[in-house]
């Protein structure tokens, strides 16, 4: 029954955004920076750009809760990186360290923006100008002192979404700030309403 429903709410974000959605699939299967870059544009266009500019009302018409549609758009972001992760992997490493760790790397960054673009868009500011913010802030918070243990210590590298020196811990962070983001984005309503 829920595949059932998260194929209608696939559907629909496919088919409103179809061409978008292959030139970013397509720029995901070149990795690093251009993955990361693709990345950051699905993840503000897949759902926050439809509540920011109110084009979520379809959904309305639609018998499904605000935390579906939240939990659905994620896991679509999430196929369509995690099977370009998988589709690219045979030509760039037979390692499988490298495998998990690269596809950890860019679930976290997917999640991570993911999530603060649905916080900007609930609380009525700008999806791409406040990840574009955080990520200014974290490249510099993450730019001073080292992982080791010493006095050059910084423990913001550890869940940074730059460095990620600890990808578990990233992943933790990562998961709190959904939890803020899906708070707020279905708020107090079970059921979105007209």
């Amino acid at each position: 029954m829920y595949i059932k429903r998260m194929e209608i709410v696939w559907e629909k974000l496919l088919k409103e955004k179809l061409g978008v959605f292959f030139i970013f699939t397509l720029l995901l299967l070149i990795p690093n920076s251009i993955r990361l870059l693709s990345i950051f544009f699905l993840a503000n266009l897949i759902l926050p750009s439809d509540v920011k500019q109110k084009r979520d009302i379809s959904f309305y018409y639609l018998p499904f809760s605000k935390g579906e549609i939240f939990l659905y758009s994620l896991a679509l972001l999430l196929l369509l990186v995690t099977s370009a992760h998988f589709l690219t992997f045979g030509f760039i490493s037979n390692s499988l360290y490298y495998f998990l760790n690269s596809l950890l790397y860019i679930i976290n960054f997917a999640i991570i923006i993911f999530s603060i673009s649905m916080l900007a868009v609930s609380n009525g500011l700008d999806n791409f100008g406040i990840t574009i913010i955080y990520l200014i802030i974290d490249s510099i918070l993450s730019h001073f002192g080292s992982l080791t243990l010493d006095k050059n210590f910084n423990p913001y590298k550890l869940i940074s979404i730059t460095v990620q020196g600890n990808k578990f811990l990233t992943l933790l962070f990562a998961f709190i700030i959904l939890y803020f983001a899906f708070k707020a984005y279905v708020g107090g309503d079970t059921y979105v309403k007209n």
